[in-house]
């Protein structure tokens, strides 16, 4: 049940309702545990005034093409579809400010290596604040300046 009493977080996102349940969450700490919770970005955006101890990371793709490719590769979406998935990327990497670590998932093992290592040890990761927001900022160019990009805009219907 979908309600701002029964949930810490919840949004939209394609067509699909996602959340946090704030009863799951108390749950976990009454045994002292720590959570960790998958939020995307309109969820953080509701989430993170309440909760002050959270560490937030963002996890972008190597390039908007590499995105692009990926959605392609799935096959589960049509050509509308993948470019709306793609200018919500691109809105969510707008609001990239959110955040608190960066991880570049160009490679899995890699990329998962350092979400360990932020989580479990504590560590400040590869990309600070100041380098994620830059590199979003690259990205973002991609939207603007690549051919690729230019092009696959005029596909879309």
């Amino acid at each position: 049940n979908i309600s701002e009493g029964n949930m810490l977080e919840w949004a939209n996102v394609h067509g699909y309702l996602y959340g946090t349940s704030k009863k799951q969450l108390k749950e976990i700490q009454s045994r002292d545990h720590y959570s960790l919770l998958e939020i995307d970005v309109q969820g953080w955006k509701t989430a993170k005034e309440k909760l002050k101890a959270a560490v937030a990371i963002f996890i972008l793709p190597p390039s908007l093409k590499a995105l692009w490719l990926r959605l392609e590769k799935r096959g589960t979406d049509s050509l509308e579809t993948r470019w709306k998935r793609l200018l919500n990327a691109k809105k969510e990497i707008e609001d990239a400010n959110d955040y608190d670590f960066f991880i570049i998932n160009d490679e899995v093992q890699r990329a998962y290596q350092e979400l360990e290592s932020i989580i479990i040890k504590g560590s400040k990761g590869n990309i600070n604040k100041e380098l994620g927001v830059a590199y979003c900022q690259k990205l973002l160019e991609e939207f603007d300046h690549n051919p690729w990009f230019q092009e696959l805009k005029k596909k879309i219907p």
